[in-house]
């Protein structure tokens, strides 16, 4: 009897000990993910040891994700990482408010962001509320959807701000769903590395904005209006080049 029972401490300490193991790793892995610049974990989304990326969505009221534009971002990211994309949505507070003024309704920031968000509060919402940690194999990206413009004006429809981060301001969250598709397309393309500042543009074929040179591709500073469609799931030569080198190793 006393050696079952010894045999039994034994087996119990070694299932404590993989548990913390296991959950330690996804804390580490899920504060990685969202440290380092733009581009930096692109090759463990190409190349890494995961069979799938996990979209972490954050919207704020009256600013949710269009569902055929997250189809659309699906088949873009399957196809250029061959991972599996799983989605988790939740809806969160205004950090704003419908009315910033209305003491029932406060402000959560300060500034409070009535004619825009600046970069350094998104940063402050993310810290907030991202909190899905991703299942082993699975490495996770953070979208949140703004019910603000961004402070910088509205011709700012969104931005990739760390190596796992997107935010899509009021404008781009309420384009119509192909062009809301293009822009989901284009800031995950940075996060994989496509004109990041993480690595050399060795095809140069970037301009010192961090897009592509060619109006006609995803990677342009802007949506191509007059023909949306064929431009959500066009990447050039330059861009396809890049994502294999990437994966290779040679970027």
């Amino acid at each position: 009897m006393a050696l079952l029972r010894r045999l039994r401490f034994w087996h119990l300490l070694v299932i404590v000990v993989v548990v913390i193991v296991v959950f330690g790793s996804y804390a580490v892995d899920n504060a990685r993910n969202s440290t380092g610049p733009l581009g930096e974990r692109g090759r463990a989304m190409l190349n890494g040891p995961y069979w799938g990326i996990q979209f972490e969505i954050d919207y704020m009221p009256g600013v949710a994700p269009d569902p055929e534009s997250l189809n659309r971002l699906r088949g873009f990211v399957f196809d250029h990482t061959d991972k599996i994309p799983l989605f988790v949505q939740t809806e969160i507070r205004s950090y704003a408010g419908p009315e910033p003024m209305d003491p029932t309704f406060p402000c959560l920031l300060d500034p409070c962001p009535t004619g825009g968000y600046t970069l350094e509060q998104i940063v402050q919402v993310h810290q907030l509320e991202r909190n899905a940690y991703a299942a082993p194999g699975v490495i996770s990206v953070h979208i949140l959807y703004a019910d603000r413009p961004s402070s910088e004006g509205q011709q700012v429809g969104a931005s990739a701000y760390c190596a796992t981060c997107i935010v899509m301001f009021e404008p781009g969250a309420k384009a119509d769903y192909v062009v809301e598709a293009i822009i989901l397309a284009h800031e995950f393309a940075h996060l994989l590395g496509l004109c990041a500042v993480s690595y050399e543009d060795v095809r140069a074929h970037c301009d010192d904005q961090g897009h592509s040179r060619d109006s006609g591709s995803l990677m342009y500073y802007a949506p191509n209006f007059s023909d949306p469609d064929v431009q959500a799931l066009r990447l050039n030569a330059d861009e396809l080049a890049d994502l294999k080198d990437l994966r290779t190793g040679a970027l």
